[in-house]
């Protein structure tokens, strides 16, 4: 009977408990719910309003200056669509290249608890360690000054090879993250029916993390998709990205410009994050 007693006041004492934090609950949702609205809602309507209206400011009917001259201005530019083709292109087959070199490099590391997986671990951390304009500046030399690297310093590999470089820190997180989901004993389990290691990577590992491995293509797609600064030194004639267009255009002061082209950036991850989705990308898992 004591047992029974013990065990019903304490299931009582559980069902209660949520209501007694109840109150706590709203106020952490409501804060949460303003902070949501602060940091996300009020910037990207901030962005969305400017790039559809010639002026705004005091005394401004925001309906009589409604207008879509700013978007006609990006696509009648060929460098504006330029732009945008090559931070889809590095972006979306880029960013899978990317995924790719991180997965063989964790692939080469994974369950190895000797002398050099540690050292690799530590190595790539090394790029993040160094801001994105002197990591572009070193990787500019490397195809400076390496002969069969020369000729491709006016294309877009460039501008990916760097980005794919100073990113190898977080992209080997995610790619190490999906790894160690997979339990040690299916691996085992190849290894004892006589598999070798790359056989067991890729008839058992590599499908088991699939899911991670878009998961990883996603974030990585929004992460080159809007960057810039990494790759001021190696832009040139025909490899212009949205990042490095944003900038200049903000130094000449087109300001309803920069408006357009940012929703046009922020619309194309947010189609790349629909289609992720779509092909069964588990953002929470």
């Amino acid at each position: 009977r004591s047992a029974q007693r013990f065990v019903a006041m304490k299931g009582k004492s559980a069902r209660q408990r949520p209501l007694a934090l109840g109150p706590w609950k709203w106020v952490a949702l409501g804060v949460i719910c303003v902070w949501l609205v602060l940091t996300i809602v009020v910037p990207v309507a901030g962005v969305a309003l400017r790039s559809v209206v010639s002026s705004w400011g005091a005394g401004v009917n925001l309906l009589e200056v409604l207008t879509l001259d700013h978007f006609r201005a990006v696509f009648e530019e060929d460098v504006m669509i330029r732009s945008i083709l090559n931070s889809v292109l590095i972006g979306t087959l880029g960013g899978a290249l990317a995924v790719g070199g991180y997965l063989a490099v964790g692939l080469a590391t994974h369950r190895k608890p000797d002398g050099l997986s540690r050292l690799v671990d530590y190595i790539v951390l090394t790029p993040r360690a160094i801001p994105g304009l002197m990591a572009g500046l070193a990787v500019f030399w490397v195809f400076l000054f390496v002969p069969f690297l020369a000729p491709l310093r006016s294309t877009l590999f460039s501008v990916w090879f760097a980005y794919a470089v100073v990113w190898l820190a977080y992209g080997m997180r995610l790619i190490q993250s999906a790894l160690m989901q997979v339990g040690p004993e299916l691996e085992e389990a190849g290894r004892l029916v006589g598999a070798s290691r790359a056989r067991v990577s890729r008839d058992i590992t590599i499908p088991l993390v699939r899911n991670g491995l878009l998961g990883a293509w996603l974030l990585i797609f929004m992460i080159f998709e809007r960057e810039y600064s990494t790759g001021v030194y190696l832009l040139s004639p025909g490899t212009e990205v949205i990042g490095a267009q944003i900038v200049s255009l903000w130094a000449s002061g087109a300001v309803d410009v920069v408006a357009a082209l940012s929703l046009i950036n922020m619309l194309l991850v947010g189609i790349g994050l629909a289609l992720a989705l779509r092909f069964g990308v588990k953002l929470h898992d």
